[in-house]
C-alpha cells in the first residue's frame, strides 16, 4: 500500500510508514477518536436522502452478492481540510470498526470509500488482499471516472461509477487468476 500521509510504498507487514512514520497510532494522534461507524452505509453529515440511501444499499448489495468475500463500506461526511485526505480513509478504515469482523491482512478484501461532499473530495481504502491484485493506476484511473461527477456535486453518481468501476476490476482480477499460465520452458541442464 502507499502511505495516506506522504504516497510512499509500504509493505504489508510494516508496523510503520519508512518514510514519515505514520501507523495508526498517530492517525489517532492528529485525527483524535474515529466517529462511531457501523459499516456499510454510513452518512455522518445527514446528506442522504432516505431514498437516496435505499438505491445505494440495493447497489452495494448486489455487489456483494457477486462478491461475497468483499464488504463495501461507504462514509459520506464533512472532514477537516488540514490533512491529507486518504489520511481520513485509512483512520476510518483501521479505526471505525467498520471491518471489525473482517479478516486480516492479505484475506480483507474490504473496500471503504470515503466521500465529502462540501470539500468535493473522495477517497477509497481497500483491504490488504486486493494488494497483489490492482495496481496503482488502476485505483487511479477510478478517480479519474469519478471526480467529474464529486466536483459537480453529484457524489452518488460518482459513487455509483466508483461501484461499477471496482465491479469490471474485480471480475478482470477473477479472470486473470482463473487463466492457466504457460508451462515453463524445461530447463536444458
Amino acid at each position: 500500500m502507499h502511505c495516506p500521509y506522504c504516497q510512499v510504498w509500504i509493505a504489508q507487514e510494516s508496523a510503520s510508514c519508512p518514510s514519515c512514520g505514520l501507523n495508526v497510532a498517530r492517525a489517532d494522534a492528529l485525527l483524535g477518536p474515529p466517529p462511531p461507524l457501523s459499516g456499510g452505509i454510513v452518512d455522518l453529515a445527514a446528506l442522504v436522502s432516505s431514498w437516496q440511501m435505499r438505491g445505494i444499499r440495493r447497489k452495494v448489495d448486489a455487489f456483494q452478492r457477486q462478491f461475497p468475500q468483499v464488504m463495501v463500506h461507504v462514509c459520506v461526511g464533512e472532514f477537516p481540510t488540514d490533512q491529507p485526505f486518504e489520511l481520513y480513509a485509512f483512520w476510518l478504515f483501521n479505526r471505525g470498526a467498520i471491518g471489525s469482523s473482517a479478516p486480516v491482512g492479505a484475506e480483507n478484501f474490504d473496500m471503504l470509500l470515503v466521500i465529502d461532499p462540501q470539500s468535493k473530495r473522495a477517497a477509497t481504502m481497500l483491504g490488504y488482499g486486493w494488494e497483489n491484485l490492482l495496481q496503482r493506476d488502476q485505483l487511479e484511473a477510478v478517480w479519474s471516472r469519478m471526480e467529474p461527477y464529486v466536483m459537480q456535486g453529484k457524489w452518488q453518481r460518482g459513487f455509483l461509477v466508483w461501484l461499477d468501476f471496482h465491479r469490471q476490476l474485480f471480475v478482470d482480477c477473477w479472470n486473470r487468476l482463473q487463466t492457466p499460465a504457460e508451462p515453463a520452458e524445461p530447463s536444458p541442464y
